[in-house]
């Protein structure tokens, strides 16, 4: 049980306050006024916040949790520089422990912000669902396929303003095909969503 000074339903532009929010193994069977329900609603733990607002989490269909320890360092440079000088060279060294331990923060993050489900595809699929799975986050996972090898990203050529870019078939089917043993691994989890 959850009482909160007020509940932002987000189904009409209303405010109700005083409120009531009682969960029922894992599902939300009543939010409302806490005078309507009066002590109907017992729960094991009950959480009160008079100064807090219930409201339902947000959604973020496009992230990429894995990353999130990059943090700030792309923040200053326009968006050229800041993937092919930065980023895609640093996610060509990435391993899935690294993946896992930027999926841990970036979904802690996300959370802490009031995210509670995201989409998200990485390298390391199975890294960032193991992340999501030990945070509780819902999330739409897949793997990041690419036609390029990993460790070869592409890259901007400034003074000719192109891309210079390795296409490779096998990389594209080793990618889709370990995207589709990841599915097959997670297909079922509670709050983890494998796709393509």
């Amino acid at each position: 049980v959850v009482r909160a000074g007020a509940m932002l339903p987000m189904t009409a532009p209303t405010v109700v306050y005083d409120v009531l929010l009682a969960i029922d193994d894992g599902r939300i069977v009543y939010a409302g006024e806490a005078s309507a329900v009066d002590d109907e609603y017992v729960g094991r733990e009950t959480v009160t916040e008079s100064r807090g607002v219930v409201m339902p989490g947000f959604v973020d269909t496009h992230s990429h949790v894995g990353a999130h320890i990059f943090g700030t360092v792309c923040d200053d440079e326009n968006i050229i520089t800041a993937l092919y000088e930065i980023w895609f060279p640093m996610e060509a060294q990435y391993t899935s422990e690294i993946t896992y331990a930027g999926a841990c923060l970036g979904y802690w993050d996300a959370l802490r912000g009031g995210v509670t489900t995201l989409g998200n595809d990485e390298f390391y699929p199975a890294a960032v669902a193991e992340a999501a799975d030990k945070l509780g986050v819902r999330s739409l996972v897949a793997n990041r396929i690419i036609g390029y090898a990993k460790g070869s990203p592409p890259a901007y050529n400034s003074d000719a303003r192109a891309y210079d870019l390795t296409y490779d078939r096998s990389e594209f089917d080793r990618g889709l095909e370990e995207n589709v043993a990841f599915i097959e691994a997670w297909r079922g989890h509670r709050t983890v969503i494998p796709c393509l």
